[in-house]
């Protein structure tokens, strides 16, 4: 009987892991390659998808698109894109197809590792934030993008123990009201912290998390 290599099992999963990590950038330039031959063959666009969409869902998903180019899957229920700036996953609804008048129709993920004991106290600021803990990841799903950002960056401060939820959720009020007047907030501008997936995170993109034919 042949003695059991523990050493090269290991690196065999290392390996795998590695080639994941590589080969998920390629997967999504494919897919949006895909999507961009689909527009040039005559397929609706993005932008032709949304234009019965309501006001507010309409001029989010084409801030979306004048920001980051063409979806890489497109109907007209959602938007998808892959690995777009800051996210690893933007998706933009058409609210009808969320079961109800929602005003939260733009879901964006990071790649984040959150420490099994803080994603009670993540919840308790805001329980739209969704923990994925096998992939690494954290999704949340508001009106915008600049609303992302905030939860997120205030998330991120309540996981470092920064804040406590409840004034997150006080200065995420205050901060709203500040952009209503007018003035501007780095929070809700961007990602304010450094990459926290890990190395072997597996926030990046799998097309096997995605079933195309059941997408609204």
């Amino acid at each position: 009987m042949k003695q059991f290599n523990r050493g090269a099992c290991v690196g065999h999963a290392v390996g795998w892991g590695l080639s994941v990590l590589l080969l998920s950038p390629m997967i999504g330039r494919a897919r949006g390659a895909e999507a961009q031959n689909e527009a040039s063959s005559g397929a609706p666009t993005a932008g032709v998808m949304i234009r019965k969409w309501p006001q507010a869902a309409r001029v989010a998903a084409a801030a979306m698109i004048e920001k980051y180019g063409e979806p890489i899957y497109v109907t007209e229920g959602v938007l998808v894109w892959i690995n777009n700036g800051p996210w690893r996953k933007t998706v933009v609804y058409q609210p009808e197809f969320l079961g109800k008048r929602s005003r939260d129709f733009i879901e964006q993920t990071i790649a984040y590792r959150v420490p099994f004991e803080e994603i009670r106290a993540v919840k308790r600021f805001d329980p739209r934030i969704k923990v994925n803990a096998l992939r690494g990841q954290l999704s949340i799903r508001t009106s915008s993008e600049s609303s992302n950002f905030l939860a997120m960056n205030l998330a991120d401060e309540v996981i470092e123990g920064r804040r406590g939820a409840q004034e997150a959720r006080a200065f995420r009020r205050k901060t709203v009201e500040l952009s209503k007047a007018g003035k501007s907030s780095s929070y809700m501008d961007r990602l304010l912290f450094p990459d926290r997936g890990g190395a072997m995170s597996f926030g990046l993109f799998d097309p096997a998390d995605y079933n195309w034919n059941t997408l609204p």
